[in-house]
């Protein structure tokens, strides 16, 4: 098995397959070649999907914000109930409020070893679209939480 460096290349090598997983799920994507970054986005029913594709310490990760501000009297509830759907989704991620943008957010990891195989694995392509899908099916759950609804 080989390794590869983790790095500014894995991201230079593997952006264009993220994004073509990506463009296959509707999601727009593209490169930052400067900053290394994919960033997609997608304009769901209630609020925008907003993703970044980095490396760090070996993996790849994938930050992503659900674009709707949570109030700060809702910060506690909706805490809880990302909580709770942390228990129902793991391994693979996890939701929690980002307080740089007081929005819902969900991060996962990827081992960005032996990719060059693994790229074309159903575990890579779920990575690169598992936010995005997970945003999708509580999308409609966080929104009327967050709009007290």
């Amino acid at each position: 098995m080989q390794t590869y460096k983790v790095g500014k290349q894995i991201l230079d090598k593997y952006a264009d397959r993220i994004i073509r997983i990506l463009r296959d799920k509707g999601i727009t994507g593209l490169y930052d070649n400067r900053k290394k970054l994919v960033y997609a986005t997608l304009e769901s029913r209630d609020e925008d999907i907003i993703s970044i594709y980095g490396h760090s310490s070996g993996l790849i990760c994938n930050y992503a914000v659900y674009a709707l501000y949570i109030p700060e009297y809702l910060s506690g509830k909706v805490a809880d109930r990302l909580s709770s759907l942390n228990k129902i989704i793991a391994p693979g991620g996890f939701f929690y409020i980002d307080h740089s943008t007081q929005c819902i957010a969900f991060t996962t990891l990827y081992k960005a070893y032996d990719l060059e195989i693994r790229q074309e694995l159903p575990s890579f392509i779920s990575f690169c679209t598992r936010s995005t899908d997970l945003f999708l099916q509580y999308g409609e759950v966080f929104y009327k939480l967050i709009k007290n609804k």
